[in-house]
Formats: C-alpha cells, structure tokens, sequence
C-alpha cells in the first residue's frame, strides 16, 4: 500500500504529508513570503515559455497564484481580483495592466470624464 499523495497549497505539486512542498518552504518548514513565491513561479515560467516577457509571465503567475489555497485570499490576490472585476479604490491598483479603464464607474476619477458620481472628490470634468 503506498502512501496517499495530495497537493501543496502553494504551487500544486505532489506532497505526501505537509501542506507545502519543499520548493515553497524555508529551511524549517514555513511557506516563503508571496513575493519570493511569486518570482521563483516568475523565474520557473520564463524559462518553460521563452516567448513570455517578464510582465507577462508575472501576470500568469499572479493568476496561477491565485487558485492556489495558500495565496487566495492574500491581499494582492484580492486586489487582482477586484481590479478585474472593475472595483479599485483610489489606492488599491495591484494587478492593473497599462490600458486597463479607470474612472469614475471603476473608483477613481480621470481627468478625461467628468466627474458625477457624487463621491465628493472635487473634480467637475473639463470645462
């Protein structure tokens, strides 16, 4: 009978009895930061796919990451999430790409919209 295997909850490779591999973990057992994670996956997936950039092989990875139980609710993953579904406060940006919206219907206001949202924020649009 073999040993049942499961899954770390960090990157999803086969563990035998812990919950991360040892990849994802320090020298005594505890998960390594989301940012070493992240660039480590960055790092691994820019050699696997040559033809990614580094933003692009981030990206992936954020959203890698973010199916993975130990990184779901860290507060990057959150604000990825959230950024793509439209809903970003003024200062929560993780995760927006160059050309994505922002506006008044997505949380902060551009100076090429007027503003009418009624949030107070002082800016009337072009005059």
């Amino acid at each position: 009978m073999g040993i049942a295997s499961t899954r770390c909850e960090s990157c999803g490779l086969p563990v035998h009895s812990y919950r991360y591999c040892a990849h994802c973990t320090d020298e005594y057992g505890n998960l390594q930061s989301f940012d070493m994670r992240l660039e480590s996956i960055v790092a691994e997936w820019e050699v696997e796919h040559p033809h990614l950039t580094y933003h692009e092989a981030r990206e992936q990875a954020k959203h890698f990451m973010a199916q993975m139980p130990a990184w779901r609710d860290h507060p990057r993953i959150v604000g990825l999430r959230r950024a793509e579904a439209g809903f970003v406060r003024r200062n929560d940006t993780v995760g927006l790409r160059p050309n994505d919206p922002v506006g008044p219907t997505h949380g902060v206001p551009s100076p090429d919209i007027p503003h009418t949202s009624g949030l107070g924020m002082g800016f009337q649009g072009p005059r």
